[in-house]
C-alpha cells in the first residue's frame, strides 16, 4: 500500500515542476538552484533520519522529486554551457559520470 507512492510521488514532482524550473534555471541562476537542491537532499536525508512512520516518508519524496528535477533538468543545461562553441557537448556529457 505504502511502496507504490514511494515512486509515483517523486514522479508527478518531477514532471509538476521540470517546465518551471528549466525556465527558472536562466532567471534565478544554476549556481543557486544547484545549492537549493543540494539544501533540499540534506533535508529529505535528515527527515528520513527522523521518520514518524511510512505515509509521512511518502510526503518526505517530495523532495526527492525536486532534487531529481533539478539535477536531470540543470546537467544538461550546465554541461551545454561547458561545451559552449566547441562542438563537444556529447564528449562533456559522457565525462560526468
Amino acid at each position: 500500500m505504502v511502496t507504490s507512492p514511494f515512486v509515483i510521488v517523486p514522479q508527478i514532482v518531477t514532471a509538476l515542476i521540470a517546465t518551471w524550473l528549466a525556465r527558472k534555471a536562466d532567471e534565478a541562476g544554476r549556481k543557486n538552484l544547484l545549492i537549493a537542491a543540494f539544501a533540499a537532499l540534506f533535508a529529505r536525508s535528515t527527515l528520513f533520519a527522523i521518520n514518524f512512520g511510512p505515509w509521512f516518508s511518502v510526503g518526505v519524496q517530495v523532495l526527492g522529486g525536486l532534487t531529481a528535477a533539478v539535477v536531470g533538468i540543470l546537467t544538461p543545461l550546465v554541461v551545454a554551457d561547458l561545451a559552449r562553441q566547441s562542438g563537444r557537448y556529447n564528449f562533456r556529457l559522457a565525462l560526468r559520470e
